[in-house]
């Protein structure tokens, strides 16, 4: 008898699914287990939608292989840096901090930075506001989410550029400064 090449689970997420895998020794790899891994999926995909969407990452600016390199540890370090304030706030007032919204999170981050610019000498108090904010920012339970992948921006309706532009355009195009 051939031996089966896919595997067929049911398993109960948010509502009942099949997972088709050709992973097939089922002791080695338990439906429980592989479920909680396509749970955990759903996560990641938040996380890297965060880090494309809310933090801009959509379309890299720059040329070079190596400043394309520098922007990317950039949107890594402010996503850090936004996750961080979230799980001080989430340790300070006992919430998971995936139950924090990270969209709000990183507004009273940007907004705590202006904050601080100009009153310097409050910035403890601040802190304790932005933790607060940041706190009561909540979002709803959502196990087992998932959503179809479509695409919400409407794409603009320019028409391409196929040719280069005039050089003389901009006058810094061709000093170097560009």
């Amino acid at each position: 008898m051939d031996k089966p090449l896919m595997r067929l689970c049911c398993t109960t997420l948010s509502h009942k699914q099949r997972l088709a895998m050709t992973l097939l020794n089922a002791s080695e790899y338990p439906v429980s287990e592989l479920s909680e891994l396509y749970r955990r999926r759903w996560e990641v995909e938040l996380h890297i939608r965060n880090l494309k969407t809310h933090m801009q990452m959509e379309h890299l600016r720059c040329k070079t292989p190596s400043m394309v390199r520098k922007e990317i540890h950039c949107h890594l370090i402010g996503y850090n840096l936004v996750r961080a304030s979230m799980i001080a706030s989430s340790l300070r007032y006992s919430w998971k901090p995936t139950r924090l919204s990270f969209t709000n999170a990183m507004q009273a981050l940007e907004e705590f930075l202006a904050v601080i610019r100009l009153q310097a000498h409050r910035v403890i108090d601040q802190w304790n506001t932005l933790m607060q904010t940041i706190a009561e920012r909540r979002v709803g339970w959502r196990p087992g989410r998932q959503e179809k992948r479509v695409v919400k921006k409407q794409p603009k309706s320019y028409k391409l550029m196929r040719t280069p532009r005039n050089p003389n355009r901009n006058r810094f195009a061709t000093t170097g400064y560009a």
